[in-house]
């Protein structure tokens, strides 16, 4: 982030769905949101105000450095952002955030198909630790996880909530440990580490 620069958390589902913003709790003397704060300072947090899945913060000084937290209609576990200004010479202007999981508010979904979708029997190979014959393995750095690519789709195994891009398949054990298939090879994932969204970034074998 940068001072004077506005820098925009669109938030959706799994399926695409606005998710709806509750609460934002920020530094009101280094950040702000435009209702968090009103006016004042040191530590604010927006009650209910009209219904959007959109958050845009503001730095208020050079070189802070801070986080935000962000609580979703209807999910129980809140999403925390850390906050740089002033390092580096990117700038984050608009994230699109798709949060595993379905909105509870929204619509509900008619989907109308011919047939049944065809099953994944690899699925179960990679949740099980036994790549199929013709897997190859990719290097993920950034979080406690592993993949493959077949037939030109990526699977990841991991205990990590995967939050973007979207999956195409995902199955998961009693034991916390799930693969997510994407039908082709993505560079980086966004994953929940220890509740703060990080990039995994994916290479080839």
């Amino acid at each position: 982030m940068w001072q004077g620069m506005l820098s925009t958390i669109i938030f959706a589902d799994t399926h695409g769905n606005a998710w709806n913003v509750k609460s934002v709790s920020l530094d009101c003397n280094l950040f702000d949101d435009g209702r968090s704060c009103g006016g004042g300072t040191g530590g604010g947090t927006s009650g209910a105000a009209e219904a959007t899945n959109i958050v845009t913060l503001q730095a208020k000084d050079p070189f802070a450095s801070g986080n935000v937290v962000i609580r979703l209609e209807g999910l129980p576990t809140p999403v925390i952002f850390v906050l740089k200004t002033g390092i580096g010479n990117a700038i984050d202007m608009a994230t699109d955030l798709r949060v595993e999981g379905r909105n509870p508010s929204a619509p509900p979904q008619l989907i109308a198909m011919q047939s049944l979708p065809a099953f994944d029997n690899s699925m179960g190979d990679f949740l099980s630790g036994i790549p199929p014959k013709g897997s190859i393995a990719v290097k993920i750095a950034g979080g406690a996880a592993e993949g493959w690519t077949l037939n030109g789709a990526l699977y990841v195994r991991t205990r990590l909530p995967i939050l973007s891009p979207a999956f195409t398949d995902r199955v998961g054990s009693a034991e916390g440990v799930a693969v997510y298939k994407y039908p082709h090879f993505v560079p980086s994932l966004l994953a929940s580490v220890n509740g703060t969204p990080t990039s995994l970034l994916i290479t080839g074998n």
